[in-house]
């Protein structure tokens, strides 16, 4: 009482009106009321007999757990899995049941929907874990997550999934019968599924193949979305190339991908308040701004693809030769659905023309050979500041030409590993006997391979990626900023 003076009166009772009691407060109140009631009930002869025994069991068999939650930790998971006497329960478990609750509430034939619309979800496929940063979860949780985040164009607590998804039921003015929300998850998990096998001609599971090597799942609620929508299989082609385009040129021009998550929901907003089509998304893209989220230009596309250190640099082995790969598809004008093709390249390593240990057989333009200790003391100089002499430039020149775009194609592992540091004409006569890519064949036109040479090469794959990755020039940017 002396604690909490504000709570009693002054015959020491609680107040009832005009104060709301720390809630310990009242569950002390409380339960004393109660013992002291149950103590009273007994003969006179129990009185004794209670008190001892009520002593006795809160000192002895009652327990207080403290349980402490991170932030990805579902509280209410928590408790339905204390509840279920320790059965460990996953979101979705609790997510199924609810579900069916629901079903027999509204009078459903419950195992109808089962076997229709839920089994699918209790295969092994749904319930393999996958790995994304720290966090391991069963597939089918991640499908819910971007599912929900689709259905609602908001963002949606993952750490919470059981409570987002109740949510989700009673968003609208009635709540979502147990039949459509199955419905909805059958449907939209029929996409998920495409975009993460990336088997197939559809537009979305060309999207997951395009896109898988950047690893931006942050995407997917939007792929759902776009996927889902009234619009024809065109549209929905060019709506999704234009998001490649956007991650790509990101990558390419080594701008951040850590704030995607906002950009994409707010383009998921952005799409759902106006219209589900290319010119929107376009006109969104267009109007991105910051080095977290703009859209890069073609000028400045262009030039990273020119002169910028790609491998090893902004991009790693499996975005090098997607990278690679999609400007392979562009120079053949063939189609990105194409399995066989697809499934090819994926097994192709990415090769520098001229090597990255190039001292042995690789002369500078002088003609003069060049050791690799010679980078050390240029390096110095460097961070001295002192001036290069012309040797020492034409020796950094190349080292950054040959990680650029012009100097990188693919090749078979094995004809790699034999052609690696070799000279030039063993290289062409390798490719000669060993490929068929639009990549390669231009090089066996070439009788030396040099710094112009990478030039050359580099202006012509960037102009093809200027297509593969279409954008928006500068001057459309303007009007776009201005409209």
């Amino acid at each position: 009482m002396h604690s909490f003076p504000d709570s009693f009166t002054q015959r020491e009772s609680l107040r009832k009106i005009g104060i709301i009691h720390p809630s310990p407060l009242e569950a002390i109140w409380f339960f004393s009321g109660q013992f002291e009631q149950w103590i009273k009930a007994g003969e006179e002869n129990e009185v004794s007999l209670r008190s001892e025994t009520l002593a006795t069991s809160i000192l002895q068999d009652l327990k207080v757990v403290s349980i402490v939650l991170d932030k990805e930790d579902d509280a209410q998971v928590i408790f339905e899995t204390l509840n279920g006497r320790g059965a460990q329960l996953h979101s979705t478990d609790l997510i199924r049941n609810y579900i069916f609750m629901r079903a027999d509430q509204e009078g459903e034939n419950s195992k109808q929907l089962y076997d229709g619309l839920w089994s699918p979800f209790e295969k092994p496929y749904w319930n393999e874990v996958q790995r994304r940063g720290r966090m391991s979860k069963p597939r089918v949780e991640w499908f819910i997550h971007s599912f929900l985040q689709a259905i609602m164009q908001e963002d949606v607590d993952l750490g919470r999934l059981y409570f987002e998804y109740r949510r989700f039921v009673f968003g609208d003015v009635m709540p979502r019968k147990a039949s459509n929300q199955l419905t909805l998850l059958a449907r939209y998990s029929e996409l998920y599924k495409k975009m993460m096998d990336r088997r197939g001609a559809e537009p979305i599971s060309v999207l997951g193949r395009r896109i898988a090597p950047f690893e931006v799942t942050t995407l997917h609620p939007l792929a759902l979305f776009i996927g889902a929508s009234e619009i024809g299989d065109d549209e929905k082609t060019s709506m999704y190339e234009l998001l490649v385009s956007y991650v790509v040129r990101r990558q390419i021009c080594g701008l951040t991908p850590k704030n995607y998550n906002n950009v994409f929901s707010s383009l998921l907003k952005g799409l759902a308040k106006s219209a589900v089509s290319p010119s929107a998304l376009r006109e969104l893209l267009g109007s991105l701004a910051g080095e977290a989220s703009r859209w890069p230009r073609d000028e400045e596309f262009r030039n990273a693809c020119e002169t910028v250190a790609l491998f090893p640099g902004r991009l790693d082995s499996s975005r090098m030769r997607a990278v690679l790969s999609e400007l392979e598809f562009s120079l053949r004008e063939s189609s990105r659905t194409e399995d066989p093709l697809w499934a090819e390249m994926g097994h192709l390593d990415v090769e520098h023309v001229l090597p990255q240990s190039w001292y042995t057989h690789w002369p500078l333009p002088d003609g003069d050979m060049a050791e690799k200790k010679e980078l050390s003391s240029i390096g110095l100089k460097q961070l001295l500041g002192t001036e290069l002499n012309e040797r020492e430039k034409a020796i950094i020149e190349r080292e950054e030409k040959l990680k650029t775009l012009g100097n990188l194609t693919l090749l078979n592992l094995s004809v790699n590993r034999e052609a690696q540091n070799k000279e030039f004409s063993i290289k062409k006569r390798l490719l000669l006997e060993n490929t068929n890519l639009r990549l390669n064949i231009p090089l066996l036109a070439k009788n030396e391979w040099n710094e112009m040479g990478i030039k050359e090469r580099g202006k012509l794959l960037a102009s093809a990626a200027l297509s593969t990755w279409p954008g928006i020039k500068a001057e459309q940017g303007a009007q776009l900023g201005h409209s």
